[in-house]
């Protein structure tokens, strides 16, 4: 590499790394305090943006003063190191933000994919504008994050959930945004620039960075793996002492492993767990009254089983894990009523659910048909601006359908009303056309 070449390599990235702090790395969309819309960052994110202005200025003042190579590929390899795992920060040591993440990631595919609400409502919207659309229903996403499994049991399967544990999923990418991907382009253009001096490339500054790259990713994965692993044992201890006919252990096992694992706070299947054990114990805790309410709905008193969740709704911590579970509870009920034909039951209580949590998108789109139906057409386009407003947050090309779809129902709406002209732009944004 030619000298000046290497010199703007450096300055490119040095640049990037600078305006890497300036831009969000991760966000997703939720309630804010007027109940619109924002971008969350977690907080794991300035502390990564603050500790990369800190290396690259002292890797600055290093090279002032001193010219030594070693010392500032040292440190910009170790930045590196630290800016891969920020997925695994974010998805275990942020859990509010990692389990919306994957909550929305479970709204978008059940709507998207190729057996989802868009494509399934091919064969049956054009029928008395959607009156006929069947949409499906939907779950909590299970895992936080996959505990693995014994040693004894270790095989090449494990790849794929070994790297989920690191946070490298579908749900993270969803809302990775470009500021993380500056910072990494930026911290390797210049340590690629360090490689090249006057003399010609710099084999003892290549090493320098190998052995650090090399030792940081192996501290930093046994860090990393560490609380997994003994979360994963503690979970095992608490299901064996709950097959004991033990609850009180098996309790206080599963808490103890959510002192461990933060992202366990966020596991449907461990709040299910929690939430039976709790019960069993006589706790008066959310999770307790969540299983009540859950068992009620299964033995067919939906009735009193919705009052309950909505309670819960109401009174659970913003963005905890009951939250989520009483609202995916009330939108599978309102599914439920728009398919039966139960149009009134099925809009309050997908409002119900969208008042707290309104960038649900799930929700957003099935409300879109109830209005439809009611008919209550001066409400799609608020409906219709806001699923927009949410989809902005996404990152893969496959939201397009959804957005195009709920635009076409504001058109459908348009047209009920009379407004061709508005109906006609409409149809064209879903086509999309410019308006």
């Amino acid at each position: 590499m030619p000298r000046f070449l290497a010199l703007g390599t450096g300055i490119l990235g040095g640049t990037l790394l600078l305006l890497a702090a300036f831009l969000p790395w991760f966000r997703v969309p939720m309630a804010d305090a007027t109940g619109g819309l924002a971008g969350v960052e977690p907080h794991v994110t300035f502390v990564l943006k603050v500790l990369g202005l800190f290396v690259a200025g002292g890797s600055a003042l290093i090279w002032r003063r001193t010219r030594c190579r070693a010392s500032v590929a040292r440190g910009l390899t170790l930045l590196f190191v630290a800016l891969l795992f920020f997925p695994y920060l974010v998805m275990v040591w942020s859990p509010r933000e990692a389990a919306q993440a994957s909550w929305l990631q479970t709204q978008h595919e059940s709507l998207a994919w190729l057996g989802g609400d868009i494509f399934g409502e091919q064969e049956s919207k054009g029928r008395a504008g959607k009156s006929e659309v069947r949409m499906t229903l939907i779950e909590v996403t299970g895992e936080a994050i996959r505990l693995p499994r014994a040693a004894s049991t270790a095989q090449v399967s494990w790849l794929p959930e070994l790297l989920e544990c690191f946070g490298y999923s579908n749900r993270f990418c969803q809302f990775a945004n470009r500021g993380w991907f500056l910072a990494l382009g930026g911290t390797l253009l210049v340590l690629v620039a360090l490689c090249r001096a006057r003399e010609g490339f710099q084999f003892s500054v290549f090493r320098t960075i190998t052995r650090s790259g090399l030792a940081g990713l192996g501290i930093g994965v046994a860090v990393a793996l560490t609380p997994i692993f003994i979360a994963g044992a503690l979970v095992a201890r608490s299901r064996t002492a709950a097959q004991q006919g033990d609850p009180a252990a098996a309790w206080r096992w599963l808490h103890r492993a959510a002192l461990v694992l933060p992202a366990l706070r966020q596991d449907a299947d461990l709040l299910a767990r929690r939430g039976l054990l709790e019960n069993s114990l006589g706790m008066p805790t959310a999770a307790a009254a969540l299983h009540r309410a859950t068992v009620l709905d299964r033995q067919g008193f939906a009735a009193r089983a919705q009052t309950d969740f909505v309670a819960l709704l109401a009174d659970a911590p913003p963005g905890s894990a009951v939250q989520r579970a009483a609202g995916c509870a009330l939108l599978r009920s309102g599914i439920q009523a728009l398919n039966s034909g139960q149009t009134e039951v099925a809009a309050a209580l997908l409002d119900s659910v969208l008042a707290v949590d309104p960038s649900n998108v799930k929700a957003l789109y099935a409300l879109q048909l109830a209005c439809l139906r009611a008919p209550r057409p001066d409400r799609l386009p608020a409906l219709v601006a806001r699923t927009d407003a949410a989809y902005r947050f996404f990152s893969t090309r496959t939201k397009a359908p959804v957005v195009a779809a709920a635009y076409e129902n504001a058109a459908l709406a348009a047209q009920g009303r009379g407004q061709t002209d508005e109906a006609l732009a409409l149809r064209r944004i879903s086509l999309g056309r410019p308006r």
